[in-house]
């Protein structure tokens, strides 16, 4: 017993020293992560690409278009090419953008083009997981590496063993074993690639709903040094069940890092068709979650400021004393999410302040405060609906506006 107790405890070192980040591990739980993230914090910095129809029902909408430098070059890679992790992050902290801004006649009077880089991403993991979220990885791919382990067992012992045992199957023993390996592992790749393990191979069907294999597996003295018995069985049930119990812990980890800091800078250029005069625009977006309960839905606190440099069409020559600067802060949070943690309803809550440094028209105040708040609504898949009510409590003024946006990709 005690050479058992000491192998064990030599495998669970030498499996913790040569356990990294790999590369199934970062990819896996940032996808997670991105599809995590609010769409508030997705309008702020797309992962792949983000379209979008703002003051849509207003006299001028803009169509907008942002890709993130690896949504550009995911077009152009070759086919069933690949990037490393960390090529792929460093290539999703900028984005390219495009805007166009029609007025009542859908006649195109502005033009917009620049890019968005992110001063400080912690949504993104880097160097390495937290020494807590590692072990956690640690621990479940133990635990898939020991109940296939079993479970091949299982089948070479009940349906191979039996069949060797009789001489005239004794040649084909060694290849049928082979096989049966082949066939467990495919069955639980493709499983766990959809990240369900309802349609499993029905030998590891029948392995996982047997008492052998749960008695064997509380009875790993690997396995029972990480999980207690109560949570041995939880898992191995889960399987039984078709939960990808893996893909949950990926889940699980992901949410901290959808909640963590953002924060990007985006200079524009713009061109005024109409009056045939170029214009800048610089804005820097804020976002970070509220507190540490994952349990509970997300809430995100977010400052938001632009300063723009434009032309005052009230002069009939090549001008810059347009210079509307904005400021805004506020708080958003997640009304509804599904069982993967991905959000479908939000509401938020801002404050805001618009003051004009260039040119201000007569009887028009330089500043203006206003109480905003914007209900982002999932419709379909990536389609959100968000629908923006700004109230000016000075002059009592109340003004809708109504958008349209699409996220596409993790």
């Amino acid at each position: 017993m005690k050479k058992y107790i000491i192998c064990s405890i030599l495998v669970s070192v030498i499996f913790s020293a040569s356990y990294g980040q790999s590369e199934k591990d970062l990819k896996g739980i940032s996808t997670e992560a991105n599809k995590q993230k609010t769409a508030n914090s997705k309008d702020i910095f797309t992962s792949l690409y983000r379209a979008g129809i703002n003051n849509l029902l207003g006299d001028d909408h803009t169509f907008s278009f942002s890709s993130s430098f690896f949504g550009i070059d995911s077009i152009f890679r070759k086919k069933g090419t690949t990037l490393e992790y960390e090529k792929e992050r460093k290539m999703r902290q900028k984005s390219f953008n495009i805007g166009i801004t029609g007025d009542s006649n859908n006649s195109i009077t502005k033009l917009s083009g620049g890019f968005t880089f992110t001063l400080i991403n912690k949504k993104d993991i880097t160097k390495k997981f937290e020494d807590g979220d590692t072990k956690k990885l640690q621990n479940i791919s133990l635990f898939v590496s020991e109940i296939k382990k079993k479970i091949i067992d299982y089948v070479v012992e009940n349906y191979i063993e039996k069949i060797y045992n009789q001489d005239e199957y004794k040649g084909q023993a060694k290849r049928l074993k082979d096989s049966v390996k082949t066939v467990i592992n495919n069955s639980w790749n493709n499983a766990a690639k959809k990240h369900d393990f309802s349609n499993l191979h029905p030998y590891i069907k029948e392995a996982l709903g047997s008492v052998d294999l749960e008695s064997e597996m509380t009875n790993s003295i690997s396995v029972s040094s990480i999980y207690s018995q109560t949570e041995i069985m939880d898992i191995t049930k889960s399987y039984v069940q078709g939960k990808d119990f893996m893909h949950k812990v990926y889940v699980d980890i992901a949410e901290k890092y959808a909640r963590k800091l953002l924060w990007t800078f985006t200079p524009d250029f713009i061109y005024d068709r109409v009056n045939k005069q170029a214009g800048f625009s610089f804005a820097s977006d804020l976002t970070f979650g509220l507190g540490k309960n994952y349990d509970k839905k997300p809430w995100e606190f977010e400052i938001k400021t632009t300063f723009k440099i434009e032309n005052d069409t009230s002069v009939n020559k090549t001008n810059y004393r347009n210079n509307p600067f904005s400021f805004s802060v506020g708080i958003n949070k997640v009304l509804l999410e599904n069982e993967d943690k991905e959000s479908k309803m939000e509401f938020k809550f801002l404050t805001q302040y618009d003051y004009q440094f260039g040119n201000v028209p007569v009887g028009i105040d330089a500043g203006i405060f206003t109480l905003n708040s914007t209900l982002r609504i999932n419709v379909y898949r990536s389609l959100w609906l968000p629908l923006t009510l700004k109230y000016d409590p000075v002059n009592n003024n109340f003004l809708g506006i109504f958008a349209v946006t699409a996220n596409l990709g993790n």
